[in-house]
This record gives C-alpha cells, structure tokens and sequence, in this order.
C-alpha cells in the first residue's frame, strides 16, 4: 500500500547518509544528499 512504501522509505532509506548512492528504477543514479 502506498503507506507501507512511505513508512520503509521513512525508516530505511531516508536514515542513510548523503553520500549513499542508489539506482532508481527509472532515471540517473543520484545520491540520498541530492534528493533530500
């Protein structure tokens, strides 16, 4: 559900540091600091 997906990006992406760099599904890589 969409709240499922808020609540694990609250809780396991958004905790990471800045320098952490992902891949997202569409689109460049970027780092978690950019798209704060």
């Amino acid at each position: 559900s969409h709240e499922t997906l808020l609540r694990s990006i609250r809780e396991k992406i958004l905790p990471l540091g800045d320098d952490v760099a992902f891949l997202p599904g569409h689109g460049a890589a970027s780092r978690i600091g950019e798209e704060r």
